[in-house]
């Protein structure tokens, strides 16, 4: 629960959010059923809901970092995406003015300070993975669709990466 969290020492919480971004990431992860492995991720985001962006500022980097050319770890982070919009920040979720102010502290930080990260990280992935894996491609759309309607548009409507997004559609489109 949030109180048995909050109660650990500091140590005891970077232990608690490395074993599970660890966990979620790790190689040969994806042998998981899906439910464990959004349970990690809605594990995760419950954390950082809870402390994103005053006790773990890096919390958008960590997921980042542990992002390797693996389907594990990008299985994963489609996750952690899906989870923060439908737990956080999704405005169709009824939430109490308390939630719903802390949703908007925590949307209003990610602007600030993840969100060209994040984006960068949907192109790198578009362009590895666009032709060789399919379901890969289509969690990250998945998750990507989430975000679209609320970030700076110039972050994914741009040069570099709307070409990319037309070739995976049109590949989409030809295999349907």
């Amino acid at each position: 629960s949030r109180d048995s969290y909050s109660r650990l020492e500091a140590s005891a919480k970077d232990a608690v959010k490395k074993v599970l971004l660890a966990k979620g990431t790790a190689r040969g992860s994806e042998q998981l059923p899906g439910f464990i492995r959004n349970k990690i991720a809605q594990v995760i985001v419950s954390i950082a809901s809870i402390e994103y962006p005053k006790e773990w500022p890096s919390f958008f980097q960590d997921v980042l970092g542990s992002l390797n050319e693996s389907p594990s770890a990008i299985d994963c982070y489609c996750r952690i995406l899906v989870s923060v919009h439908e737990d956080i920040i999704s405005l169709e979720v009824p939430r109490s003015s308390e939630e719903a102010k802390q949703s908007m502290e925590f949307k209003d930080a990610m602007r600030d300070n993840a969100l060209e990260q994040i984006c960068s990280s949907w192109y790198q992935i578009l362009s590895m993975f666009k032709d060789s894996d399919r379901a890969i491609v289509a969690n990250l759309l998945r998750a990507v669709e989430r975000y679209v309607h609320w970030i700076d548009i110039g972050l994914v409507a741009n040069d570099q990466f709307m070409p990319l997004l037309f070739h995976v559609l049109n590949t989409f489109d030809e295999d349907s």
